[in-house]
């Protein structure tokens, strides 16, 4: 194997790790945006529930 190809092959073997890795920061973010959202609405509820007349 010539020095390039070496070179090329590990260039873009780092590009697929990378896009992997930020693809699965990713799913982890939409996540806890997902899970901060229902605690949100969880806790409005809550609120809204203890503010009510008794």
């Amino acid at each position: 194997m010539h020095i390039r190809t070496k070179l090329a092959a590990g260039l873009i073997s780092t590009l697929f790790v990378n896009l992997a890795v930020g693809l699965h920061g990713f799913a982890l973010l939409t996540q806890a945006y997902d899970r901060e959202s229902r605690l949100r609405e969880t806790s409005s509820l809550i609120r809204s529930i203890a503010a009510r007349p008794r």
